[in-house]
């Protein structure tokens, strides 16, 4: 369970960058660019049937590999998160739950229904945040502690921009920063957290 994060994030990123360069063109704030824009385009994008210049889009079968394994590398850094901070009881299964129904929908953003399986998805993964930030909070991993609330602010003003329509001309390049900050933090905190349970181990 290690290096399933480490090589699924990592994995996205060769893709992203692929995708990208395979991507014929067009985005929502210049239709008829060439290639892919990294200041206008949203990753999103290279998942779309058509690209928005109206081509058939050669980046979409990469992009979903990629998209599929950064689910899955999430979902097993919130679980060991979970398991961690905390171990048992009622928390533990509602933010398993939350982080398995965010992980799952979100599967489903490639598909005709992005912007819906979006809506849905965003509650299910604020819940999860919120109650690892918590947990994060009382544990004592003080670089993280700090660090978090840089991918929160980050994550928030995308989705804010997202759902408001506000500052579009910037969402492209705001997205781009808020994936490379959060996907660093999270693979960081992933071994940070194997790290405690090395701790535990030798202890006992």
């Amino acid at each position: 369970m290690y290096f399933i994060p480490i090589v699924g994030i990592s994995l996205y990123a060769i893709l992203f960058v692929y995708s990208a360069s395979v991507y014929p063109g067009g985005s929502r704030i210049k239709p008829s660019q060439m290639g892919f824009d990294w200041i206008h385009n949203y990753w999103c994008d290279l998942m779309g049937k058509l690209s928005f210049d109206g081509q058939q889009n050669t980046s979409r079968p990469s992009a979903i590999v990629a998209w599929i394994s950064v689910c899955v590398s999430m979902l097993v850094i919130f679980w060991k998160s979970i398991n961690v901070f905390f171990p048992r009881g009622r928390w533990h299964i509602i933010f398993k739950i939350t982080s398995l129904l965010a992980a799952v929908i979100g599967l489903f953003a490639f598909t005709d229904y992005h912007d819906l399986i979006v809506a849905i998805c965003f509650p299910f993964g604020a819940i999860t945040a919120i109650g690892l930030t918590i947990g994060l909070l009382k544990s004592e991993l003080s670089f993280f502690k700090y660090t978090v609330w840089i991918c929160l602010v980050l994550l928030s003003i995308s989705f804010f921009m997202y759902f408001t329509n506000i500052g579009l001309n910037f969402l492209g390049v705001t997205q781009k920063v808020t994936l490379l900050v959060v996907m660093v933090w999270l693979v960081a905190f992933h071994m940070a957290l194997f790290k405690i349970d090395e701790q535990a181990v030798s202890a006992a």
